[in-house]
């Protein structure tokens, strides 16, 4: 039986229940090993669906294995999310959403007996190295243009961890230290429970944030801190100012500006 990570606290016996429906039951792929439960609830809400249970599945060890269960009040919503929520991006992957197929995970396995095979057809012989046309001359000759074209989507997807903005290396990046410093705020005393989404939440009440990260331990243990980018400075000014000690996660958070010092 695979682990999983922390449920949501908000389930009730009758929502768990629910779970054994099959036809309420996602499957959700390709999730971000950084996802969390309440990350990927948030996410399968939206549109107004009525999420009952998320779970990211995960290895003995805690570490999270990119995939996860989502549990709907009703057939029509898991239809709606597999409609609406595939190809959609969550934590910078793209999703995909399907019909849970192993509902009940208490099941053990049956395992199919394989057909015979039949008998193949002797391979033909073998054209001498010599007279085959280099695939490695070929390519050199005409470069691909799908392999420059992921090269490109590759760099569109990284971020900058200097001011926040994607599409660029923090070595690449234009803005001075003292501008990204007058945006950039440090947030500790981080209840371990919060998430990326919490905090960029809590800071969306002074103005529009830009980025919002919690730091991690290897396991994928919050480190208590986080940081967050301001789309201006003077929201971070404000931030500052009307954050300082605020609740969240019944812990009083401490904020200062957070010093870009180089490096990537």
């Amino acid at each position: 039986m695979a682990s999983t990570a922390s449920t949501n606290a908000n389930t009730t016996p009758a929502s768990a229940s629910a779970s054994g429906s099959g036809s309420a039951r996602v499957y959700v792929g390709n999730l971000s090993y950084s996802t969390r439960w309440q990350a990927l609830k948030d996410h399968c809400s939206k549109g107004g669906l009525n999420v009952l249970h998320a779970d990211v599945l995960t290895f003995p060890n805690g570490r999270s294995k990119g995939c996860g269960i989502v549990v709907y009040s009703s057939p029509e919503e898991a239809r709606l999310a597999m409609t609406q929520l595939t190809d959609t991006e969550l934590d910078g992957r793209p999703i995909f959403v399907r019909e849970d197929r192993e509902q009940n995970g208490d099941a053990p396995r049956v395992k199919k007996e394989r057909e015979p095979r039949e008998p193949r057809e002797p391979r033909e012989p073998r054209v001498p190295r010599e007279n085959v046309t280099s695939a490695t001359t070929a390519l050199s000759a005409s470069p691909s243009s799908a392999a420059s074209s992921s090269s490109a989507s590759a760099d569109e997807r990284r971020v900058c961890y200097k001011c926040g903005v994607p599409g660029h290396l923090a070595s690449q990046c234009t803005q001075s230290d003292a501008e990204v410093s007058a945006r950039k705020l440090f947030v500790s005393n981080l209840a371990y429970s919060v998430s990326w989404q919490d905090l960029k939440d809590a800071f969306a009440v002074v103005g529009p944030v830009q980025r919002a990260d919690v730091l991690q331990m290897r396991d994928g243990r919050s480190k208590g801190v986080g940081v967050v980018v301001m789309e201006r400075s003077e929201d971070a000014t404000r931030a500052l100012e009307q954050l300082q000690g605020a609740q969240l996660h019944q812990r009083a958070i401490a904020l200062r500006r957070d010093q870009w010092k180089g490096g990537e």
